[in-house]
């Protein structure tokens, strides 16, 4: 798909899987599985949109915003992901184990868990982020969080570290 646009889609189970999305923009899509593994996204704006589960794992993301949307569920392991915002969207779970994650922002979005498990990190901003669960800190090296932020993290932090937290 190269210079398109999709306005008030719905699709009960999309397979796109190995798909190349070039300047798209996507508004207003309601899909329950959106199946887009291996594809491949430049250029992309997804808006107002709702998402059960993306299957995005092996692709390849560039130059992408989605903003205020509503994501229960994100694979995006083993991805190559750049140049990507998320603005003021809901995301129950996103995992980006053994991906490589490049400037990420997640302005004004609620995470219900967010999983860094083997990832390589370099500039992702959870500043404006309510965050709820946090999974592989081993891997977060790069990611940019607010002291108030830190002081949430510090239990996961020190669990982590095997350093017991005790008044």
């Amino acid at each position: 798909f190269h210079g398109c646009e999709f306005v008030g889609l719905t699709a009960g189970e999309a397979n796109l899987r190995g798909s190349r999305f070039v300047e798209v923009r996507i508004e207003r899509l309601d899909a329950a599985v959106l199946r887009v593994a291996r594809s491949s996204w430049r250029d992309v704006v997804i808006e107002g949109s709702r998402v059960g589960a993306a299957e995005m794992y092996e692709s390849d993301v560039a130059s992408v915003r989605i903003v205020r949307s509503k994501l229960d569920f994100v694979n995006l392991r083993s991805a190559k992901i750049r140049d990507v915002a998320f603005e003021d969207c809901v995301i129950g779970e996103i995992d980006l184990g053994q991906s490589r994650v490049e400037r990420v922002s997640f302005a004004g979005c609620t995470l219900g868990d967010i999983r860094f498990d083997g990832a390589r990190v370099r500039a992702v901003d959870l500043r404006g982020a309510h965050l709820s669960v946090i999974g592989g800190v081993a891997s977060m090296a790069g990611v940019v969080v607010t002291p108030e932020q830190a002081a949430e993290l510090a239990p996961v932090l020190a669990a982590h570290l095997g350093i017991l937290l005790q008044e």
